[in-house]
């Protein structure tokens, strides 16, 4: 029996920017507006840094208007295996409680693989505190936050 997941898409390429691309924040969310065109139209990776609420209505109003396919992963429930991610998008949910072997593993993924899927990292605002204090890799964060997209 096949299952249908909303996440997981094996659709055609990315759409051209419709007045259907969400080119900026509900005004519920706040954020920069550059910021939140850049998540919605480019192939950037992005880091969105908010509460588990903010985070969710901000990936799920972009959602369509990402590459194709696109794949889901919350590091805290699963590891998972990079090497596989070649086109699309891949959410990487909740990146701050990541270890610090799979920090490095990630950060060398992100720079040592040519072709690879775009990242689209959530965090919470521990972030911050995190990077601060050396328990967050600070280049995996600069890496991560080519584009950053802070909600409310």
């Amino acid at each position: 029996m096949a299952v249908f997941s909303p996440l997981i898409h094996n659709a055609s390429p990315r759409p051209e920017i419709s007045l259907l691309t969400p080119t900026r924040p509900p005004d519920y969310l706040g954020g920069d507006g550059s910021a939140w065109r850049t998540l919605a139209t480019s192939e950037e990776d992005a880091l969105v840094i908010g509460d588990d609420l903010a985070v969710w209505l901000a990936l799920t109003t972009v959602w369509p208007a990402l590459q194709k396919p696109r794949f889901w992963c919350d590091s805290e429930r699963q590891r998972p295996s990079l090497t596989r991610y070649t086109q699309g998008i891949l959410v990487f949910q909740n990146v701050d409680a990541l270890g610090t072997s799979d920090q490095e593993q990630l950060l060398s993924w992100c720079r040592g693989t040519k072709v690879r899927s775009r990242i689209i990292a959530t965090a919470s605002p521990r972030i911050m505190t995190l990077v601060d204090n050396g328990t967050f890799s600070r280049p995996l964060y600069d890496c991560l936050g080519s584009t950053l997209v802070l909600l409310q």
